[in-house]
């Protein structure tokens, strides 16, 4: 703990459990641009740092070093039919790539034959690692389409290193063909297949109907409509499987052995047709769908495991081709998922990709590729600077990198009319900060207190990695200080505020707890005091759209132990803002502009695990 002038108090909150998905923003920053209907973009496992990017057309082309070289990869488009919905549909790369130069692609034709899914093997060019050997395909599999549309696409290794291959119905309104609860067809599946044995290939003795009559032992799972885009979880090894939607419902599906995910008995989580009464026995409901017109065809994506955005780390992000939003899941305690809309993009999400860091790209059917940089994002009330009836008000931020890379961000200040009137902040005069902050340090910065007219506004911090931070509020020489301090509960970021808080009265220290509603409707507020386990004091109260309400808890709760030290607990009915303010020296709360319809309120994204304000 440091301390400055007369001193002031900043309580270590933890904030455990999780994942709980802070405020996060995203940043979309072109990495490919140019290209012809690209579908997908992956990596070769190979070290190079290499994203391969697949066109629908029959091409793949490499980003390497941040530029699309000009060769392609592989150019099948003579092989590749592209209409409707066929073309090169996936790519997957063995492995043992970087020994072996092996990977597999998926692709749709109409090319010298019926119309037909073909999943084939190429090799590198043993002497150039960034072309392919075009005349050497090795077909594995071939299958009849009876239609254009519904051919599913996919290929990915799994864990346990065998290909999954996914497979649509084979088209048309409805499974006009019968093939999602038929598994004697390749349609409406997902396959599994051992590429290391066997001519052209091996069934693995472990795939759930080896053996059983009349049914392909290439299934893993089946009663699937489309299942367009899919992917492995690389800490938990669980497949994640996007099945596009008939007229009402996209779903998101975690696929096991043997599962019969529905198609077409039902539709998400509803009976098909519409109106209908089925029977689910038997059938595995997706985790999570959406209705039309929130999207209209549902992209798979990823679980983030990347390192540039811990509160992210762990959900699984994922899109709708038609609307372009883009949600995280997040898996909460027992069955329960939460999903939360992360952005909405204005693009034709045609997939998400992964690089070999474990970081995400989203794919734009228009010609382009994106990075997707998470950024943090923490915000604060009753950011302050000049004279109040206490004196002059010094704000000061104190942020912390608990990571061990450097902290790339931005501090904003802004008024609450929304006027952007410059603050002078070390030394600096503007509305905008830049932090760069190095490996498990921290900075704090601080207004003058000169500010003229009295500012009052709110700052946010937005940075591409997990951080702490803390805003202080001084009153004057000799007055005292206040901290404004913040708690987070895991899934309830916006409803819920847990902080350690004390009171000292004798000593002058005391503990003021301000909450507004940011909503459009009127919430009822739940404050609970609980000291060594037990709950020592309870109120609640209503707060109308954008009112704020401050009090001391020995105001509002008037038998309050001088010497309480225990845990505040704030629950909304609806989402809220909660900030905590410790005084040291008897400043009064109500010194501090706390100002009614103001949005913004204590620290919204700060990662699981995190340690807020021990500077």
């Amino acid at each position: 703990m440091s301390r400055s002038g007369i001193g002031f108090f900043l309580t270590a909150v933890c904030v455990a459990g999780g994942p709980a998905l802070g405020e996060v923003s995203i940043r979309l920053e072109p990495v490919a641009s140019g290209l012809s209907q690209p579908l997908f973009a992956t990596h070769a496992g190979d070290g190079s740092g290499r994203l391969f990017i697949v066109e629908k057309g029959g091409r793949v082309k490499i980003l390497r070093d941040g530029a699309l070289l000009g060769t392609p990869f592989l150019d099948i488009a003579g092989r590749v039919t592209n209409i409707s919905e066929m073309g090169l549909l996936g790519l997957a790369f063995h492995p043992g790539f970087a020994e072996n130069g092996r990977f597999f692609v998926n692709y749709a034709t109409e090319e010298g034959g019926p119309r037909r899914t073909v999943v084939a093997e190429f090799l590198v060019d043993p002497s150039d690692p960034d072309r392919a050997n075009e005349n050497g395909e090795r077909i594995l599999l071939s299958y009849e389409q009876p239609a254009r549309n519904h051919n599913g696409g996919m290929l990915a290794f799994g864990p346990d290193g065998f290909l999954y291959i996914g497979t649509g119905d084979g088209g048309g309104g409805g499974d006009p063909f019968g093939h999602g609860q038929d598994r004697s067809t390749p349609h409406g599946n997902i396959l599994r297949i051992d590429v290391d044995r066997g001519d052209p290939y091996a069934i693995p003795p472990e795939n759930p109907f080896v053996g059983e009559a009349g049914v392909l032992g290439e299934i893993w799972a089946y009663g699937l409509r489309n299942p367009w885009r899919f992917s492995f979880d690389r800490f938990t090894g669980q497949l994640y499987v996007g099945d596009v939607g008939q007229n009402a419902w996209e779903e998101i599906n975690l696929v096991s052995r043997g599962d019969n995910l529905g198609w077409p008995i039902m539709e998400g989580n509803q009976c098909y047709p519409p109106g209908t009464a089925c029977d689910p026995t038997g059938l595995t409901p997706p985790v999570f769908d959406y209705p039309h017109p929130l999207g209209r065809s549902v992209t798979g994506g990823y679980v983030y495991r990347g390192d540039r955005e811990t509160s992210l780390w762990g959900s699984y992000v994922y899109g709708d081709f038609i609307t372009g939003r883009v949600w995280a899941l997040v898996p909460g305690p027992g069955q329960s998922w939460t999903n939360r809309l992360l952005t909405e993009t204005g693009r034709f999400i045609s997939s998400f990709g992964e690089d070999e860091d474990g970081e995400l790209y989203l794919v734009d059917f228009g010609g382009e590729v994106l990075h997707m940089r998470f950024l943090s994002l923490a915000r604060f009330a009753q950011f302050a600077d000049g004279a109040s009836e206490a004196g002059r008000i010094v704000s000061r931020i104190a942020v912390v990198n608990p990571s061990g890379r450097p902290l790339d961000g931005v501090l904003r200040v802004r008024f609450r009319d929304g006027s952007n009137r410059p603050v002078e902040i070390a030394g600096h005069l503007g509305d905008e900060f830049p932090l760069l902050i190095s490996p498990h340090s921290s900075v704090k910065l601080e207004t003058t207190g000169l500010s003229e007219p009295l500012f009052v506004g709110w700052a946010e911090i937005e940075a591409d990695g997990p951080f702490s931070a803390t805003v202080l509020y001084s009153f004057g020489a000799g007055v005292g200080e206040v901290a404004a301090e913040a708690g987070l509960a895991p899934a309830e970021t916006a409803r819920r505020f847990l902080s350690f808080v004390s009171r000292n009265v004798p000593a002058g220290i005391d503990t003021g707890v301000a909450v507004a509603n940011p909503g459009a409707n009127r919430i009822t507020v739940n404050l609970a005091l609980e000291s060594e386990g037990e709950v020592v004091a309870v109120t609640a109260f209503d707060l109308e759209s954008g009112e704020q309400w401050a009090e001391f808890l020995g105001e509002r709760f008037p038998d309050l132990d001088p010497l309480f030290e225990g845990t505040l607990t704030v629950f909304a009915t609806g989402d809220m803002a909660a900030t905590l303010l410790r005084t040291l020296g008897g400043a009064p709360l109500s010194s501090l502009p706390l100002t009614a319809a103001n949005p913004w309120g204590a620290v919204i994204g700060i990662p699981p695990g995190v340690v807020v304000g021990t500077e």
